[in-house]
């Protein structure tokens, strides 16, 4: 499915001439891209992966996080930054070197960085004003006199439909949850609060569908006929084997 589909299907569920003047096909573009990103930050999805690289600078600390536009650093196909994975640098060696994430101000706080002019092989960063921060200041001399390349790793967000931009994995795989989200806020558009509702609802059951379609299918499915122990913590399963029966459950111990 793709943007105009989805277009068309809303257009189809709203009453006929539904606040023309408000609901125009950009305003309604504008809502399709916002129930994407409402998707984006109700979960840490799968296909929200990303990777990209940045060189280092001689002698610079602070490097920007994709912003989904930016050219001088990253790819314009690169997404826009939502939370990291890893942040490692890669030698002149092609060796890669895991960067120790911590908060600024922590790291700057400790007695061994009280020097911030200190300089020499990055081992820490941190996430601040949607930058990554290196900990001490890169020194290329420390790496045969070169940069090392950033490499990060990170969820992102899909970069907004558009009339040349019209297919991603959502329109793809789950289309209805766009559909839906965006109903809900078309009728909010006409105080049509109990539509409204209806609408958003049925957003959030085929959202969290998608959610646990992605839990599956990057963990694996739950052993049939597993039953979780009262009182255990999230993950604590029962050790002995039960199996589902139609008279109820049977010990299999």
């Amino acid at each position: 499915m793709s943007l105009t589909t989805i277009l068309s299907n809303v257009d189809t569920r709203l009453p006929t001439g539904y606040f023309s003047s408000t609901l125009t096909t950009t305003q309604k573009k504008s809502f399709v891209n916002e129930a994407q990103r409402w998707v984006c930050r109700a979960h840490n999805f799968d296909f929200l992966k990303r990777e990209c690289t940045q060189d280092t600078v001689d002698g610079s600390r602070r490097y920007a996080l994709p912003d989904g536009t930016d050219t001088d650093f990253y790819s314009a196909a690169v997404w826009r930054f939502k939370e990291e994975i890893s942040v490692e640098l890669i030698d002149s060696d092609s060796e890669a070197i895991q960067l120790v994430r911590g908060h600024k101000e922590f790291i700057e706080n400790i007695k061994a960085n009280y020097d911030r002019s200190e300089t020499g092989e990055p081992a820490q960063y941190a996430i601040d004003q949607f930058n990554i921060w290196l900990y001490p200041i890169p020194d290329h001399s420390k790496n045969d006199d070169t940069a090392w390349q950033i490499n990060l790793e990170y969820y992102g967000y899909l970069p907004d439909l558009s009339d040349t931009n019209t297919d991603n994995f959502l329109t793809a795989h789950c289309p209805e949850v766009l559909e839906y989200k965006t109903l809900a806020l078309c009728f909010e558009i006409g105080q049509d609060y109990s539509d409204a509702s209806y609408w958003e609802q049925k957003a959030f059951m085929a959202l969290k569908e998608l959610a646990d379609e992605d839990f599956s299918a990057v963990h694996g499915g739950i052993e049939t006929g597993t039953v979780p122990t009262s009182g255990n913590q999230v993950g604590a399963w029962e050790n002995r084997a039960k199996v589902v029966t139609s008279g109820g459950y049977v010990d299999n111990s």
